[in-house]
């Protein structure tokens, strides 16, 4: 089938890279990366969290970030950077009667 259109034949140098000079250095595209050696501090922190009377999502939400180092400067995906979390947590158990207002309570020892 014949086109009723020209197609144009590009060059096939139009589409090659230009090789580079060997004194180049690419400016714009020099990311550094923080690698495991030079992370500076290497002693985790511990941290104590005190859970009563807090809102567990929020509680879980805010000791995730501290396990995984995220409150840090000098945060890093790739290195393990977070804190020891120890939760102080008071239970009490709640029953339930079956009558109005009849919950009760029982301390857990």
């Amino acid at each position: 089938m014949i086109s009723p259109f020209p197609s144009p034949s590009p060059s096939p140098s139009l589409f090659l890279p230009l090789p580079l000079p060997p004194s180049f250095s690419d400016i714009w595209n020099n990311t550094w990366y923080p690698k495991a050696k030079d992370h500076i501090n290497t002693e985790k922190t511990w941290n104590v969290v005190d859970a009563t009377d807090k809102i567990l999502g929020r509680l879980a939400s805010t000791i995730a970030v501290h396990i995984h180092g995220k409150n840090l400067a000098t945060y890093t995906p790739s290195i393990d950077m977070g804190a020891f979390v120890i939760v102080l947590l008071h239970l009490e158990r709640k029953g339930h009667k079956s009558s109005t207002g009849g919950i009760q309570e029982d301390q857990v020892a």
